[in-house]
C-alpha cells in the first residue's frame, strides 16, 4: 500500500506502530556473538518495558569501529594507543 496516492486507501498507523525505536550501538570490535545476542535482547526488552512497544517494532544496529575508524581528544584511537 502506498501512502499518499489518490487511488490507494489511506494508511493510518496505530499509536504503537508510530513508535518504532531504532537504536545504533557504536563499539570497538571484540564482542562475542553471544554477547551481541544478549545486548540486543536486553535493549529490546528495555523498549518493550519502558515504551510499551512490541518487540518486533525495535530495530537495533551494532556497528564495530576498529582503532583506525574513530578518534578521541583530537587523534585516532590507533595513534593514542602508541603513546600509552
Amino acid at each position: 500500500m502506498i501512502v499518499g496516492r489518490r487511488d490507494a486507501p489511506l494508511f493510518l498507523p496505530t499509536l504503537k506502530e508510530r513508535f518504532m525505536p531504532v537504536v545504533t550501538v557504536a563499539q570497538s570490535p571484540g564482542r562475542t556473538l553471544e554477547q551481541r545476542r544478549e545486548l540486543v535482547a536486553k535493549i529490546t526488552d528495555a523498549f518493550v518495558t519502558s515504551y510499551g512497544v512490541a518487540p518486533e517494532a525495535v530495530t537495533i544496529f551494532l556497528q564495530d569501529y576498529d582503532d583506525s575508524h574513530w578518534g578521541k581528544a583530537g587523534q585516532l584511537h590507533l595513534d593514542s594507543k602508541k603513546t600509552e
